[in-house]
């Protein structure tokens, strides 16, 4: 267990936790579910076997319908046809090579003996390494105290679900709680007040850990390039406590009020492919030269490691990589966890170590990285012990809040500490604010 200042115990609730996992199943925007996949996104029987396609962005449904040589407005039996004449493995390097999201579908035997899984076979959970010197810096609020040693790799996810055929969702009536008052519970109450927070990340498990620091009094200002944008209720999911901005990095301007918000930054979040924000300035070296002290924290599909440190990857399709999707299927066709459980785990692990980091540069000084990638949470999950089917799911708890973007119901805050908030403070509309830190 972990301790944030004053010695308030971090108590996880585990049917918030459940409830967070399955945030996208329990998310209503003024009543109405949130559309989480995209008709192009799925599993698709080929020539050979199986693959999972990711499209939820247009710029990926695009290049999927361009590797397929179909036209906008396709209908899914067209691309049933055209997946049904190709290999599942051929077609998967030729979208790593176009920016597509295609991967076969394999078993768990198939996947050990992929070069990708050896290569991350002795990789930690949690990577954390001290990438430069620095001096001291205390927390603007006070300590982070913790009775469990500085992590140097995440213990294993003993409390994971094992894989079963989980029954169906119950959600429960909206949890009773106080109105939250107009931008949220007093920031100098909470344990991270004054710790300023880049979340450069997207999806699902980069934004939660933001999310998570957020809630403990971080100033979280996430930054996006203009386009694409994000889903809109994928971020209003994920960006609870957060300010939103945009900034083009394609421009001088761009990058010099990103290299200004690093200047002031304590922690910096990355979740995009390994190396690709590298030539905005963003590397580790690079980094750890012009902003000693900082923290960064990076999520990735594969680790940046073996054949595929390079690609993109998603929550889905990693699943069917590695053999979850065939384990979670029937004679049919392959299925997937019942929550995005990859992201889930992965965000939470990412903002444990920072905060771990935290009292680290604290006590001792130095620059810091910490990544954690979900192909090594899916290793860690198949390792679990399986126990068979779940028993009947407790009703899952919500929240409904009234926010600047409308009436959200959503999972509520999984940590509860002393003084912690009730509930989240809402999202507010993506790209709606200026590029700044709240406080001068």
């Amino acid at each position: 267990m972990a301790e944030l200042g004053g010695g308030g115990v971090v108590a996880p609730s585990p049917v918030r936790v459940a409830a967070s996992f399955h945030g996208d199943r329990l998310f209503r925007l003024d009543g109405r579910a949130a559309e989480a996949w995209s008709p192009l996104s799925g599993f698709w029987r080929t020539a050979d076997g199986w693959v999972r396609t990711h499209a939820n962005y247009p710029h990926h449904a695009r290049r999927l319908r361009s590797l397929l040589g179909l036209a906008a407005g396709v209908r899914p039996g067209e691309v049933r046809a055209a997946l049904g004449r190709c290999s599942a493995r051929e077609l998967e390097e030729r979208a790593a090579v176009a920016g597509a999201i295609v991967l076969a579908v394999r078993d768990e035997a198939e996947w050990r003996a992929h070069p990708q899984a050896a290569a991350l076979a002795d990789r930690p959970l949690v990577d954390v390494r001290r990438i430069g010197d620095a001096p001291p810096r205390p927390l603007p609020g006070g300590p982070i105290q913790a009775d469990a040693p500085p992590v140097t790799s995440a213990p294993p996810l003993t409390d994971t679900p094992p894989l079963t055929d989980a029954p169906p969702l119950a959600s429960a009536p909206p949890l009773a709680s106080a109105p939250c008052p107009p931008g949220g519970p007093p920031a100098r109450t909470l344990p991270l007040a004054g710790v300023r927070v880049l979340d450069l990340t997207r999806v699902i498990a980069g934004p939660v850990a933001g999310r998570v620091l957020a809630f403990a009094g971080a100033d979280v200002l996430r930054i996006d390039p203009p386009h694409p944008p994000e889903l809109p209720w994928q971020h209003l999911d994920t960006g609870q406590g957060k300010r939103s901005a945009t900034l083009d990095l394609a421009s001088g301007a761009g990058r010099a009020e990103l290299h200004g918000l690093l200047a002031r930054a304590d922690v910096v979040l990355t979740g995009y492919r390994p190396g690709s924000l590298d030539r905005f300035g963003l590397a580790d070296d690079d980094l750890a030269v012009r902003y000693p002290g900082l923290i960064v924290g990076r999520i990735s599909a594969w680790d940046g490691v073996g054949p595929w440190a390079g690609r993109r990857g998603f929550d889905s399709v990693v699943q069917a990589a590695t053999g979850i999707a065939l384990i979670e299927g029937d004679d049919a066709e392959p299925g997937a966890l019942p929550a995005q459980a990859l992201d889930h785990s992965a965000g939470y692990l990412l903002a444990a170590a920072v905060l771990t980091l935290l009292r680290r540069r604290a006590a001792e000084g130095g620059t810091y990285r910490a990544s954690v990638a979900l192909a090594r949470v899916a290793a860690e999950l198949l390792a679990a012990p399986r126990t068979g089917p779940a028993p009947d799911a407790e009703p899952l708890p919500t929240v409904t809040q009234d926010g600047p973007a409308g009436r959200v119901t959503c999972a509520p805050p999984a940590l509860d500490f002393p003084g912690a908030p009730a509930e989240y403070v809402p999202a507010r509309p993506w790209g709606t604010d200026e590029p700044a830190w709240e406080r001068p």
